[in-house]
């Protein structure tokens, strides 16, 4: 069961040890990578990290609340469209886990082949949804395209996206991106300058720069190009940055 070559990942928070053992047993062979959490603290960052095709949410861990979480998890680059199967031992609180955004539920106790189905539904769901945009990139013409679609960009512009698409596999912050781009000395400028012609590539690149998919950003980390690009032109190669 893979996406684009790579084993797919589900991140599964429940704060019952049992339930979690039995869960990453049988979603492994399925092929999937399983990441396991049991505090409500460690789901957050444990997304951000490995970024999971699909989060399995217990309502009921101690210190949290399912629904925002779900929430704050659909707020985090990368994981707006990521399905997110709810389990709860309360069958009535089905409507108000799918009310708050969540794909599928699934009541306490359950069989494990059952999960197992609806692990592999949603996930087909999902691959038929979900778009990685292509991005090419002409060197010698200064020119860029978003699914075939000419992007007109100032010099800074091509200089910023070109910066992006050629480190494409990490995260780079304001400060560093001065440095690279505009060739001030470290601690010089300022950094809304960076944050400005951000928003104006996303205005570009984006079909909805309010929900990049294209120039995306961790806080903490800062921006970089979650794409397949394509380099044409002086030095052309063929990369895919579809994950990180």
């Amino acid at each position: 069961m893979t996406k684009w070559g790579i084993m797919q990942t589900v991140l599964v928070a429940d704060h019952n040890v049992k339930i979690l053992s039995q869960i990453e047993e049988v979603l492994e062979t399925e092929g999937l990578q399983v990441i396991i959490v049991q505090e409500a603290y460690q789901i957050i960052p444990t997304a951000r990290e490995y970024r999971p095709d699909i989060i399995i949410l217990d309502l009921e861990m101690p210190n949290s609340n399912g629904l925002i979480m779900c929430h704050e998890l659909r707020n985090l680059p990368h994981l707006t469209h990521v399905p997110v199967l709810f389990i709860s031992s309360n069958r009535e609180d089905m409507i108000r886990t799918l009310d708050a955004g969540g794909d599928d539920f699934i009541a306490k106790p359950f069989a494990m082949p059952e999960l197992a189905a609806r692990v592999r539904a949603l996930l087909r769901r999902f691959s038929q949804k979900f778009h990685v945009h292509d991005l090419k990139i002409d060197y010698l013409q200064r020119l860029a395209w978003v699914d075939n679609a000419r992007v007109d960009l100032t010099p800074t512009e091509f200089d910023l996206l070109e910066y992006l698409c050629q480190r494409h596999d990490e995260y780079h912050s304001a400060g560093d991106l001065l440095q690279a781009v505009w060739n001030y000395p470290p601690g010089i400028g300022d950094t809304a300058l960076v944050r400005n012609h951000i928003h104006n590539l996303r205005c570009k690149l984006e079909s909805n720069p309010n929900r990049p998919q294209i120039i995306v950003s961790l806080h903490g980390r800062g921006y970089r190009i979650y794409a397949n690009i394509e380099y044409a032109g002086q030095d052309s190669r063929m990369v895919s940055s579809v994950r990180s």
